[in-house]
């Protein structure tokens, strides 16, 4: 959506059975596209993450706690509904997030899931 230096503005959609849970799943999948395939057009075209499939299973229990354990939530600076609809069995929204790059980027250079820049 846009950016700063160090904070990205994005908007992700998906998919649930409740408003609550697709929030939950979009900030999930927006975290992802960051680490693992970048945000074309923004200060983050290319992943975090090098080699996607090479670091999930070097740093499995770092990912268990960063994604499953959500512990990423502590990076969006802000997450809000921007649109819902439909209802019962399938809820989607579009949420609006921003991330804290700069301190995701030295969490994982801290957790070793990525290497200093420039080394």
């Amino acid at each position: 959506m846009k950016y700063e230096e160090n904070v990205i503005h994005l908007v992700s959609v998906s998919r649930a059975s409740s408003a609550s849970e697709a929030a939950s799943f979009a900030e999930r999948n927006a975290v992802e596209n960051l680490l693992f395939k970048g945000v074309p057009k923004s200060n983050q075209e290319s992943p975090m993450v090098a080699n996607e499939i090479e670091s999930l299973g070097n740093h499995k229990f770092f990912y268990e706690q960063f994604l499953n354990g959500r512990d990423y939530e502590k990076f969006i600076i802000k997450s809000e509904l921007q649109a819902k609809k439909g209802g019962g069995p399938a809820v989607e929204v579009r949420q609006y997030v921003e991330f804290d790059l700069k301190a995701m980027r030295a969490h994982l250079e801290s957790k070793g899931v990525i290497k200093k820049f420039g080394l």
